[in-house]
């Protein structure tokens, strides 16, 4: 987990942990507009605000 600016951030990897899913389901439901949009931090890396990946979960009822 990193904090910066927009707060604390997943990678991909920790987002994959904290969900369960595989990478390709977190983006095929990001692209759907199912799951937060990442933030981006430079032209090849990407990041999610822990806080709006907590609050899906729980609006799924994954806690």
């Amino acid at each position: 987990m990193t904090i910066t600016p927009y707060g604390s951030l997943l990678n991909k990897i920790q987002v994959v942990e904290e969900t369960g899913l595989s990478y390709s389901t977190i983006y095929r439901l990001y692209r759907a507009n199912k799951f937060p949009k990442p933030v981006r931090l430079s032209a090849r890396r990407i990041a999610w605000k822990k806080e709006e990946v907590e609050q899906w979960r729980k609006d799924l009822g994954r806690v």
